[in-house]
């Protein structure tokens, strides 16, 4: 049995995605995100290496850019490798999936099925709301 490793993260691309293909054609999306938490005055940013496979990477490098608000879900990986003598690691975010949240603009990006579209129906009072205080 192993381990739970599940992540969920909200943040913003710090640079455009970068999409690249193996040697065996499968692509993959590199890009990094920055995350930020307040703790009453203080605030902490955090900044995460992340990567995506397939058709999840495509579609970042697509429509994403760096600014732009994304909620990820996925996985913590370490990879380790040896160069000149020292052994050296990395932490990263291995993408499942995600959500497009805002541009660097706040301005609300609705896709549909891969394509932008000029506007997606508002939801203007909550049709879960059945009076039940949890």
């Amino acid at each position: 049995m192993s381990d739970m490793n599940n992540l969920s993260i909200v943040g913003r691309l710090t640079a455009d995605p970068e999409l690249k293909y193996t040697n065996n054609g499968k692509s993959v999306c590199s890009f990094g995100i920055a995350n930020n938490q307040k703790f009453g005055e203080k605030e902490n940013i955090s900044f995460f290496n992340c990567v995506a496979w397939g058709k999840t990477g495509e579609t970042i490098s697509k429509y994403c850019k760096k600014g732009h608000r994304v909620g990820l879900t996925g996985q913590i990986v370490q990879d380790r490798w040896e160069s000149e003598g020292q052994k050296k690691s990395v932490v990263k975010i291995n993408v499942s999936g995600f959500m497009f949240l805002q541009d660097k603009k706040d301005e609300p990006r609705n896709v549909l099925d891969g394509e932008e579209v000029d506007s997606a129906p508002q939801i203007t009072e909550n049709p879960f709301d059945d009076g039940v205080p949890f």
